[in-house]
């Protein structure tokens, strides 16, 4: 929620806008009542609110610049700067309501507080505290940054989602730039690298095409639920925002955040078509098994290593991850960096798997505490199976979180940089206010209207809505 009644919050809290501003903010905050505007109605700006969207505008932008910045012997992602500069902000400005947070949400942030100490016990006793510094710190920038994403006075999905999206487009436009330039062109297809791929200099947003793929992949989902939720002129934006992000998505030709759209497709029409929560459930598994059936088909009729060939040479990371983790006695083995390409020493590999490079990197607690993050994003879906059904970006997301860790994660470089971390827990922002919106919302059983949707302060008690006069 970004404007406010002076009615609600003292004029010396906020500064008074221009007649004409006020118009202007007051057709914004009230799209459906531009017919009975009063021209006289003093709307007035809350500056904090709009700080607040301001940083979490850069948050957002930041997560779209893959470079980073050496300060020493340090390497500093800008996501984990403003990832910084967006905690302290939310500390200073205050107000955040932990009352007003749901029970499975409290879980949610105590999860990430846990692994966040975890990982700095994990850094302590490294022996290499350069290199161990990422993890640990990305992990502590992604609890603090939950609780404050979770807890900023910003409810309203869609001004969040629209942040999201909009910080997308520079990276999107600049890459279709430089592929029309041909700069930047990943030597492979969709069969694979090919066979001279590493001696090819590769730059640009396609330099390395998973990583624009795994960041592009949100604000795709996001942007195809902004254009069923808005209508008119805004419809069209997003979708042409929609278009233009699937067609940077289809040409990094990553495999396998391709074949995670298709999954989500495939979900969320099965959500929208199938009423009952137990046939949907039946119909998942029955597609699960049919998928397995595929998987045992092309690993008995095609041999190993042309299968191998085809995925990159994971067979080679899998393995070599799954033999350094048993190869520790308490199953805790410290870093991914160890694993070598077996041709050629000096190149390392990283499990391609989200996983494995948990394991790794944190060792069986990690994993048993991804497993519980998977089981609550999840669950808290499941649970609104009805809601879901009339609320097709939340179950475009739901779908997207799924795809994410059942098919994009199976293969892929998930988790292992800051600006992808700290994207995702961006888009944990993002889910945590679409439930609000489904759990405030009539179908739901809930009477009590969400603040962004009715110009009341956070916190207090809404105020009966009158309607305006004709």
């Amino acid at each position: 929620m970004i404007w406010r009644n002076t009615d609600n919050v003292g004029s010396a809290e906020l500064g008074k806008g221009s007649p004409l501003l006020n118009r202007i903010l007051y057709w914004m905050r009230h799209p459906r009542e531009r017919t009975s505007i009063n021209r006289d109605a003093p709307i007035s700006i809350h500056w904090l609110e709009i700080l607040e969207g301001v940083f979490l505008f850069a948050l957002f932008l930041s997560c779209t610049i893959p470079y980073t910045v050496l300060a020493g012997s340090v390497i500093i992602s800008p996501a984990e700067i403003f990832a910084g500069l967006f905690i302290l902000w939310r500390w200073t400005a205050g107000r955040t309501e932990w009352a007003r947070l749901d029970r499975g949400v409290k879980r949610l942030i105590w999860g990430f507080r846990v692994f966040a100490v975890w990982s700095g016990l994990l850094w302590l006793s490294s022996g290499d505290w350069v290199d161990r510094r990422g993890m640990f710190v990305d992990w502590a920038f992604a609890a603090l940054l939950v609780d404050c994403l979770l807890r900023s006075p910003w409810n309203d999905w869609k001004r969040i989602a629209s942040l999201y999206v909009w910080a997308a487009l520079p990276t999107s436009v600049w890459g279709v730039m430089q592929h029309a330039m041909g700069i930047g062109l990943a030597p492979k297809d969709f069969a694979g690298w090919s066979s001279n791929a590493s001696s090819i200099l590769i730059k640009g947003f396609f330099g390395f095409p998973n990583d624009l793929a795994v960041y592009i992949y949100w604000p795709l989902l996001v942007c195809i639920g902004l254009t069923w939720a808005y209508h008119s002129w805004r419809r069209i934006v997003y979708a042409l925002l929609t278009l233009l992000y699937g067609l940077v998505l289809y040409w990094t030709i990553s495999r396998t955040t391709l074949l995670a759209v298709v999954f989500v497709a495939v979900l969320t029409a099965l959500v929208v078509l199938i009423r009952r929560r137990r046939i949907f459930l039946v119909a998942v598994i029955a597609g699960a098994a049919v998928t397995a059936l595929a998987i045992a088909w092309i690993f008995l009729t095609i041999p190993l290593d042309r299968i191998n060939l085809t995925l990159s040479g994971r067979f080679d990371a899998w393995s070599q991850s799954l033999q350094l983790i048993f190869s520790d006695k308490y199953l805790l083995p410290l870093g991914y960096n160890l694993i070598g390409s077996g041709n050629n020493p000096s190149i390392w590999w990283l499990p391609h798997n989200i996983y494995l490079l948990s394991w790794l990197e944190f060792g069986w607690p990690g994993v048993l505490l991804l497993v519980g993050l998977v089981g609550y994003l999840l669950y808290s879906g499941w649970k609104r199976y009805g809601e879901l059904r009339s609320h097709f970006p939340v179950a475009v997301l739901w779908g997207g979180i799924a795809g994410l860790f059942f098919v994009g994660g199976m293969a892929d470089l998930y988790f292992h940089e800051p600006y992808v971390i700290i994207n995702f827990i961006c888009v944990l922002g993002l889910w945590a206010a679409q439930l609000r919106w489904i759990d405030a919302s009539p179908s739901s059983g809930n009477t009590e209207v969400p603040s962004s949707e009715n110009g009341s302060i956070p916190g207090k008690a809404n105020p009966p809505s009158v309607e305006p006069s004709r």
